[in-house]
């Protein structure tokens, strides 16, 4: 082998070698970026999906305040409505008892709770107060006080504007019996539901 061909051989196996090591620093190179990117894909993939999973809890956290709010805003604007009806229906029943007053009914209701107090007091003192606007009626409660035959007892204007129907006060026993309209509609006023 002369030189030449020494050369060659030396440069032939040289150049293999360098292949041969730039093949394997290569496929060492290309490992490691697939590894890299095997680990960013996992990472972008869970970075994502967290991500989604913050934005869905977000989202539904917004959505379920809103309906709360909004459902509040519901509540309120029914329960307004409610209470407007309710005024409304009132308001009409305190009419009727206005109308009713100017029947015959209106002195039988009286007479009832007279009678009611009557035996209920067994003939002790008692004051019956009647509102200003129903002081025509003085005399038909005076005649039926006749009628009981009761002698203790006095019929009063109360100061106070009750629409219609009777208080009536029996000190010795520390007792009013409140048979008013006004004291009638609040209670009903106060426990009526829809």
């Amino acid at each position: 082998m002369n030189e030449e061909e020494k050369l060659k051989k030396f440069l032939d196996i040289t150049l293999e070698a360098a292949k041969s090591d730039g093949m394997k620093s290569v496929e060492a190179y290309e490992e490691v970026l697939s590894r890299n990117y095997e680990d960013y894909v996992k990472t972008a993939d869970r970075k994502a999906s967290l991500s989604l999973t913050h934005s869905v809890d977000k989202l539904k956290r917004d959505m379920n305040s809103e309906t709360a709010k909004r459902q509040i805003e519901i509540r309120r604007d029914y329960n307004s409505y409610q209470n407007e009806l309710k005024d409304k229906l009132f308001a009409d029943v305190t009419a009727r008892l206005i109308e009713f007053k100017g029947t015959s009914g209106y002195k039988d209701y009286i007479k009832k709770c007279i009678e009611k107090a009557v035996s209920f007091c067994e003939g002790a003192p008692m004051t019956i107060y009647v509102t200003e606007s129903d002081s025509d009626f003085i005399p038909f409660i005076n005649d039926v006080l006749k009628e009981a035959s009761l002698k203790d007892v006095e019929v009063e204007i109360s100061g106070d504007d009750y629409i219609g129907g009777v208080c009536i006060a029996i000190p010795s026993r520390n007792v009013l019996i409140d048979e008013s309209f006004s004291s009638k509609l609040s209670d009903k006023k106060h426990k009526f539901v829809f």
